[in-house]
């Protein structure tokens, strides 16, 4: 009898411990889930019901959703990524705030970015888009590179690398190749040509 009671107990036990492990699986299936509906709902908002989102998660904080989302072009000639309008969403408390927007120019809360100048006469097809998880600096950052393309042939510029800059709480152009090197400011009203 007491060998009974200790295989039921046992048995008890040991599926008490399966049903706890397996459950917790679910659960981050269902957040993720939740997050993905929570980002597309967000890239929709921003961008129209033809919005696709490329990244959704936690990008740069660790307690911040953000959503990448975009309205994607094709090419029969090339393969990658590229898109006419691109939103970066993040979200704040209970709503989601807009922290990079492309179309023909990139733009954050404080002005152009990555920008001279703008030329009203030149062409835009899109932009040819890559993300990567190191700045030039070797920093391990989430990155957004941005080669402006007038057509679909082969003429994309250097792109432009957008990297969340920490002392100012916004997405900057983040570059090696000029002096001083780093983040750089934006152009709130910059020339036209």
């Amino acid at each position: 009898m007491i060998s009974a009671r200790v295989a039921i107990t046992t048995c008890l036990f040991i599926y008490s411990g399966f049903a706890q492990t397996v459950q917790p699986t679910k659960r981050a299936s269902d957040s993720v889930l939740i997050r993905g509906k929570e980002c597309l709902d967000a890239a929709r908002k921003a961008l129209g019901e033809h919005a696709e989102v490329l990244k959704c998660g936690t990008l740069n904080d660790p307690n911040v959703l953000e959503s990448v989302a975009v309205i994607r072009k094709s090419s029969p000639r090339h393969a990658g990524t590229f898109v006419s309008q691109l939103a970066i969403m993040r979200r704040q408390g209970s709503g989601w705030t807009r922290s990079i927007s492309v179309s023909r120019e990139i733009e954050n809360q404080a002005g152009f970015v990555g920008i001279d100048y703008i030329d009203d006469s030149s062409l835009f097809w899109a932009y040819s888009v890559q993300f990567h998880d190191h700045r030039a600096d070797g920093k391990k950052a989430f990155v957004i590179s941005l080669a402006y393309m007038a057509d679909e042939r082969d003429n994309e510029e250097l792109p432009v690398d957008i990297s969340w800059n920490e002392a100012t709480g916004r997405y900057q152009e983040f570059t090696m190749n000029e002096d001083p090197a780093g983040f750089k400011s934006e152009l709130r009203n910059p020339p036209r040509r």
